[in-house]
Formats: C-alpha cells, structure tokens, sequence
C-alpha cells in the first residue's frame, strides 16, 4: 500500500471517531437537559462530566483529523496544515482542563457555597 492510500485511510479512520465522538456529545448534552429538567444537582454534576469526558473526545478526534490530515499531505501543503493541527492540540489542552474541574466536582464532597461578600 502506498503512503497516500495509508493517509486516506488513516484519515477516513480519524473522520469516524470524530463523528462517533460528535454521537456521544449530542447524548449527553440531551442527558444534562435531561438532569436539568429534572433539578436533581447530583445528576446534572454527573451529566456535566460526561458532557465534558465528550466534549475531549470531541477534540481529540478533531485532533486525529488534522494529525491524519497533515500526515496525507503533500510537503508543500504541510506547512499550511501544521497551524490547524497546532489549534486542534490547543483545543485538547482546554478540554481536559474542562474534564478535569467537572471531575473534581464530581468527586469532591457536595458542601455548601460560600457567602458572597458584598
């Protein structure tokens, strides 16, 4: 097999996960409306990290795209590439800060907030 047959599949692969990734965000943005709706502040913290666990896969998989996408390229058009992949590699790096406060919150024990100063 050819590099460029490999890039294709390889990107035809990372357009799978993404929209796989895509699938299991809309869910659980249906089941945080859901908890929402429901007032239960358990299920809504629960429903917020796997909206945030969704939201990295999201960006990973947009990651692996741009990753096989740059891999696919001509040399000429890598260059151009490299920043999406540089944005994409951004956009992982503020999704698991996001998953990271969900599942802190989701960890940490439920207390009372604190008083507002005024």
């Amino acid at each position: 097999m050819d590099a460029t047959a490999g890039g294709a599949d390889e990107l035809a692969e990372a357009r799978r996960k993404e929209r796989a990734a895509g699938g299991e965000l809309a869910g659980s943005k249906q089941e945080l409306a859901a908890a929402k709706a429901a007032g239960d502040a358990q299920l809504i913290t629960k429903a917020e990290l796997s909206v945030a666990k969704a939201e990295l896969s999201v960006a990973k998989a947009e990651l692996g795209v741009n990753e096989a996408k740059w891999q696919a390229a001509l040399v000429e058009e890598k260059a151009t590439l490299e920043e999406s992949v540089k944005t994409a590699q951004e956009s992982v790096k503020t999704a698991q800060r996001a998953y990271n406060i969900a599942l802190d919150a989701a960890t940490s024990p439920q207390r009372e907030p604190a008083p507002r100063s005024r």
